[in-house]
């Protein structure tokens, strides 16, 4: 499990160096299949394609108690087009009420509803 590369991606995520495509791009080296943001519990989960897992901390903020479908929707939108990175989708997604992003097997980022419940 190429666990080095998968903390280079989220750090580098983290700190705002990495555009989305060069993350995918790394995590496509360290062979991840998919993944899932948890803002709820603190922690981003890697997916293999042989059934095993990796699971990182992140750093969070507070989740909003209204979720705000349109919200989450611009950040994700903005992050697409390279307008806010991944700092700044965690802050909207939070204010937006979301409690992650799940990352599935074609990197289709979609926004997760529930902040509280």
């Amino acid at each position: 499990m190429k666990t080095e590369l998968m903390q280079r991606a989220l750090r580098g995520s983290e700190a705002g160096e990495l555009r989305f495509p060069e993350v995918i791009g790394i995590l496509h080296e360290a062979d991840v299949e998919s993944y899932q943001v948890d803002f709820l519990r603190g922690d981003d989960t890697f997916y293999l394609p042989d059934g095993r897992t990796h699971t990182e901390a992140i750093h969070v903020g507070k989740v909003a108690a209204e979720f705000s479908r349109d919200g989450v929707v611009e950040a994700i939108r903005a992050a697409q087009a390279d307008r806010i990175r991944y700092s700044g989708v965690c802050a909207a997604d939070f204010k937006g009420g979301g409690c992650g992003l799940p990352g599935e097997p074609h990197w289709r980022a979609r926004g997760v509803c529930g902040a509280q419940g």
